[in-house]
């Protein structure tokens, strides 16, 4: 199944999106829906614990386990990643590399449970995450499906 996140931004290529999803000549069901990005406090929250995980694993003796570390790697454990093209400006030499899933392209549900399951990961490590009690992860904790909310 192919998904986009279609703004006013990226009209275009949405257009040239759906070309090529009805190349092959077989039809296609297309369900639009509203959604909305993750938060901003969503994102803040994340960062906040980026740098506690880390500062906990480096205590431990993983010493090169800085915050950009810990969120490639938490990216890469929970929410995948994906094939990107990239070209040699110099020699024309392209090359597949495979990077984690960005967190800016989740919805409110799934940032939500990206955010459960690194909760859930830390506390099986005895690593205890900040939550403040007026955060919008605490007040929607529990009730995330993964789906967009």
């Amino acid at each position: 199944m192919a998904e986009l996140f279609i703004t006013e931004s990226n009209r275009d290529y949405a257009h040239q999106w759906l070309d090529e999803q009805l190349a092959d000549g077989k039809p296609k069901r297309l369900t639009v829906k509203n959604t909305r990005r993750r938060t901003t406090s969503q994102n803040s929250l994340q960062h906040m614990w980026y740098s506690q995980i880390s500062k906990y694993l480096i205590s431990k003796g993983r010493t090169n386990w800085d915050s950009d570390y810990v969120k490639m790697n938490l990216k890469n454990t929970f929410l995948g990643s994906k094939a990107k093209t990239m070209t040699d400006v110099n020699t024309g030499e392209v090359t597949t590399q495979w990077v984690p899933v960005s967190t800016s392209t989740l919805d409110l549900g799934a940032a939500q449970y990206y955010m459960e399951q690194i909760e859930q990961w830390a506390a099986s490590l005895d690593i205890v995450l900040t939550i403040p009690n007026d955060s919008e992860f605490y007040i929607n904790r529990g009730v995330s499906d993964g789906k967009d909310n």
